[in-house]
């Protein structure tokens, strides 16, 4: 699992409008400053506004290295109420974990809570740090409308797409007119030996149910194989023979109850 595949389990799991979810904020706006992977600022007042600094980690030895570093969590921690862990299932060994942090185990399309943080002080929110949070949501607001599409554009790119299906459309049917074309080819020999001219205008009536049923199965597999499908055809058309005339005498029959 990739962190950014946990990210969207993070940004999912605090979602609005109970939360917002903001990655890769900063200490403060400026180089040199250390950065949490998730900011999750929770905006309800019966919440208490709960602010949340989450890091992601993907492997045992990026946890050991989080553990090695502590100042670097601490940049950015000191603003929230809780601290916590995302990572995989198995990556974080709890009894190593601090006292104080909380652990998010990340699974296919899920979010759970291992560890529950503990609520700790926070430093009021600088107007430093206000920057660097509102430099984060500018940047993501800013990868969306990216891919927005104009409202007024919708129709135009309808049209166009409309017209290059149109244009498109022959060439598609010429060539699966051709594969068919190539498949009866292959087949006519066979259902000549049978007795059944498919170039003929005639109905099924005119033929005897032995040979329609015949017919019909090995058309069946012959369209969905070539060499393969005809000596499978012949070995069971023999087993086929009855259930597939069966099969057309009681549809015949349904025919005529519903003409009466």
């Amino acid at each position: 699992m990739k962190a950014s595949d946990i990210y969207s389990l993070v940004s999912s799991y605090h979602s609005a409008p109970e939360w917002a979810c903001f990655p890769e904020v900063a200490s403060g706006t400026g180089g040199g400053r250390r950065r949490i992977d998730a900011l999750c600022c929770n905006l309800w007042k019966s919440r208490g506004f709960e602010v949340r600094g989450i890091e992601i980690k993907v492997s045992t030895s990026d946890f050991s290295r989080e553990l090695r570093a502590p100042d670097k969590a601490d940049d950015v921690a000191k603003y929230c109420d809780t601290f916590w862990i995302a990572a995989p299932k198995g990556v974080v060994d709890t009894n190593k974990l601090p006292l104080t942090w909380g652990l998010f185990e990340a699974t296919e399309g899920q979010l759970r809570v291992k560890v529950k943080a503990t609520q700790r002080s926070s430093d009021p929110f600088t107007r430093l740090f206000v920057a660097s949070i509102l430099r984060a949501a500018h940047a993501r607001v800013s990868q969306v409308e990216k891919g927005w599409v104009p409202r007024e554009s919708i129709k135009e790119r309808i049209a166009k797409a409309r017209e290059e299906g149109a244009e498109e459309a022959p060439r598609l049917a010429a060539g699966e007119i051709r594969t068919l074309e190539s498949r009866i080819a292959f087949a006519k020999p066979i259902l000549d030996e049978l007795g059944i001219d498919i170039d003929s205008d005639h109905s099924m009536g005119s033929h005897s149910g032995d040979k329609c049923a015949a017919a019909l199965r090995l058309g069946r597999i012959l369209l969905g194989g070539w060499d393969e499908g005809y000596h499978r055809g012949l070995d069971h058309v023999g087993e086929e023979l009855d259930r597939i005339s069966r099969t057309i005498a009681e549809a015949r029959q349904r025919l005529a109850n519903l003409k009466l």
